[in-house]
């Protein structure tokens, strides 16, 4: 209903512009209205969520808190070993430039890709490509 109402908005303008009724600049109205579109659409989203009940909203908030959680869990996780694999690579083939800093990186990126695999076919029952058949074989 909200795109549709706002649409009907944009016609209005032109009828109006069309019938000389008044001089309305739509070009400076789009904007507004487009971001009035979208905040509208979101508190019709939250108000089926949380007030009429169309979700659950625990289920929401928990699955959110827990990829949240777990998404900073793997960020830091990532920087530390990160820093750990390029001081190393630095101290053992003294890079003086940002060579060990991505090499680290790379390195880091490719031992944890084989566990975020194994947590993707977890999650989603997919391995790459989105085939399940091919998530064994991988």
């Amino acid at each position: 209903m909200v795109f549709v109402a706002t649409e009907l908005i944009f016609y209005a303008m032109d009828a109006v512009n069309a019938l000389q009724i008044f001089d309305i600049n739509r070009e400076s109205w789009v904007p507004w209205l487009h971001l009035a579109m979208v905040w509208a659409t979101l508190l019709c989203i939250v108000l089926a969520i949380f007030y009429k009940g169309a979700f659950d909203s625990r289920l929401v908030l928990r699955r959110t808190t827990v990829a949240s959680a777990a998404g900073a869990l793997a960020v830091v996780i990532f920087i530390t070993m990160e820093t750990a694999v390029t001081e190393t690579l630095e101290g053992v083939f003294g890079f003086e430039s940002r060579v060990g800093t991505i090499a680290g990186g790379v390195a880091v990126a490719l031992l944890l890709r084989p566990i975020t695999d194994r947590i993707d076919r977890r999650l989603g029952g997919k391995g790459r490509g989105g085939n399940p058949a091919m998530a064994d074989s991988v």
